[in-house]
């Protein structure tokens, strides 16, 4: 839902009313998970997806009644195969409530899109029990002055939560760090990347990055940790072609009493393994080298810059997941 509570809103400010589709439930093999959210304005226009598009063409039809009569309803879809039927070709199933959205319905979405927009944690409820209680919201909002709760207390209710995103600190700017910056973003990640070069440190070097830091590296990462700006779900990723800035990074990473989601370094195996050495006499416990990942990224092959990066992508995801499946490391480059 974080990717379409932007525009949701504005086109119930723009017209008054939008249609919003939800996956509230799924059994067996979904194409997606529960919170999955598609949107149709009054205009016709369409964002974002629950399916792999098997399901949208019916969903789109059902939303456009719903706009006209106000009337929320919940649908399943299954493995139907009967000829006519909108069916799962995967297999599964998936519970899809379809609901008139105004203001007066969800009274804090401009404050829930205003949140998402400053990676604010926040949450959004809503009533899937039967009768008139179906699609009635209530949201909460976590920001730094407290816990904010909007509309009535729900019973049986469907909850998204819409945490703030996880960040990627990318250290160093190169072609690499570019092309790992795309793929952060698409990943969900707020990507900020640090080199003390301002010429090569630019938006137009690095487009799509959430923040660019010009400050010697080392500096950057002990005041972000100093100001718990670094937490358990953050991805460290050193890209700087330099050994001794490489070493500082690292070790301050992994050499603390916490240790963020992920740090991986681009370097060619023998590299990492002077790194390794390097970082063993310096004081780094191997028990905390075990936790750095270079040369960085699954061994599929890559040699160019965007490989690479679909490459340390791919880790990530097989990381968050828990599902590494044996996967060989990627030999990148030498750095």
């Amino acid at each position: 839902m974080r990717d379409i509570v932007r525009w949701l809103a504005n086109c119930v400010e723009r017209d008054g009313t939008a249609a919003l589709a939800t996956v509230v439930a799924t059994h067996g093999s979904a194409p997606r998970s529960p919170g999955a959210s598609l949107v149709v304005a009054r205009s016709g226009e369409v964002r974002g997806g629950l399916s792999g598009g098997c399901v949208e063409a019916d969903v789109y039809a059902r939303a456009q009644l719903v706009l006209d009569t106000g009337m929320p309803e919940i649908v399943t879809y299954g493995p139907d195969v009967s000829f006519g039927a909108v069916s799962l070709t995967c297999g599964g199933k998936l519970s899809v409530l379809i609901e008139s959205v105004t203001a007066k319905s969800f009274p804090a979405l401009q404050q829930l899109a205003d949140a998402v927009e400053a990676d604010v944690p926040a949450s959004a409820s809503v009533s899937i029990g039967d009768g008139a209680a179906l699609g009635m919201r209530s949201t909460t909002i976590r920001s730094q002055s407290g816990i904010l709760h909007y509309g009535p207390e729900l019973v049986s209710a469907f909850t998204v939560d819409l945490p703030s995103r996880p960040r990627m600190l990318l250290f160093g700017s190169s072609p690499h760090t570019a092309a790992m910056v795309l793929q952060g973003a698409l990943l969900g990640y707020a990507v900020t990347v640090c080199d003390e070069r301002p010429l090569f440190t630019t938006p137009e070097r690095l487009p799509g990055a959430h923040g660019l830091v010009v400050a010697r590296p080392v500096e950057y990462l002990l005041r972000e940790l100093a100001a718990g700006q670094v937490d358990d779900r953050t991805v460290v990723l050193v890209m700087t072609h330099s050994d001794g800035v490489d070493l500082e990074i690292l070790e301050l990473a992994l050499g603390g009493r916490w240790v963020p989601k992920f740090v991986g370094a681009l370097a060619s195996p023998a590299s990492a393994v002077r790194k390794r050495n390097l970082l063993r006499q310096r004081g780094v416990p191997d028990a905390r080298l075990c936790a750095l990942s270079s040369p960085v990224g699954l061994n599929i092959g890559s040699a160019t810059p965007e490989e690479v990066a679909v490459a340390v992508a791919a880790e990530l995801v097989a990381i968050s997941a828990k599902k590494t499946g044996g996967a060989e490391k990627n030999s990148t480059p030498p750095a």
